[in-house]
């Protein structure tokens, strides 16, 4: 599963978590309960919104603008897993991309932790009465959810912040890796025609033509072995015997 198929499952898992609060009607009477739910109700909110923000700023000009606000809304969606898109997530992360996602999956496992503890446990032989009890002693309990909402939290403010310096070095970095492009097929080019050079036994003149095609429509971080792996060489080997009959004529050839 990739970094923003997580990320999906985490913008929907935040919601599950808030809407549990409905149907707890038969202890909503007591006020404190009440205010410690909104409050966490009101925190997950918080770190939702947040985390919307963080994955629209990191779309906002790899994707088309009129998909954005869909792919915030519907999280997870098929626009998501689209091949292009996915890529352009990595370009744009650049060395910060396994970090990124290791962030993503702390949020998600600790979201999945407070779904669970909020949840009906329909598998569970816990009477009603006790499931109810057992989410409200969690609400109740500000440091039973607290470590939670700190891990929720910091998880976000360093993705907002792995986003937010990726977006301002992106301009250099697109430079650097143009520049390291080309030096690896120059590289790969000088190896490919001293090969031919060292393997040609005969005396004739030859004439080398070399063609590099595919590779990376927009540089990002990539190694060399991919640059190398996503480039065709087509390579045209050939000698002039024409020239070499006229030589032995002495006849010269004027253009």
């Amino acid at each position: 599963m990739s970094g923003f198929e997580v990320a999906g499952i985490v913008l929907g898992g935040i919601p599950l978590s808030i809407h549990y609060k409905n149907g707890v009607s038969l202890i909503q009477r007591y006020r404190r309960y009440e205010r410690e739910l909104q409050r966490l109700i009101r925190n997950l909110e918080t770190e939702q919104v947040k985390l919307q923000n963080v994955c629209e700023k990191l779309l906002d000009g790899i994707v088309s603008p009129s998909l954005i606000d869909k792919m915030v809304e519907n999280p997870g969606g098929e626009l998501w897993s689209k091949q292009e898109t996915q890529k352009a997530i990595r370009t744009r992360l650049w060395k910060s991309w396994d970090v990124f996602e290791r962030n993503l999956r702390d949020i998600q496992t600790t979201t999945d932790e407070m779904y669970d503890k909020l949840k009906h446990g329909s598998k569970s032989d816990m009477t009603l009465a006790a499931k109810e009890l057992k989410r409200v002693a969690f609400a109740l309990s500000r440091s039973a959810y607290s470590e939670h909402l700190t891990t929720i939290r910091d998880g976000i403010t360093n993705l907002e912040s792995l986003a937010t310096m990726n977006i301002e070095l992106e301009p250099k970095r697109r430079v650097r890796s143009r520049v390291k492009l080309l030096n690896v097929l120059r590289t790969v080019v000088a190896s490919i025609c001293r090969a031919v050079e060292s393997n040609l036994k005969c005396s004739r003149e030859h004439s080398v033509s070399m063609r590099l095609s595919g590779g990376v429509g927009q540089p990002g971080y990539i190694e060399e072995d991919e640059i190398i792996r996503d480039h065709q060489t087509d390579l045209l080997l050939s000698h002039n015997q024409l020239e070499n009959i006229s030589r032995l004529l002495g006849v010269d050839r004027h253009e």
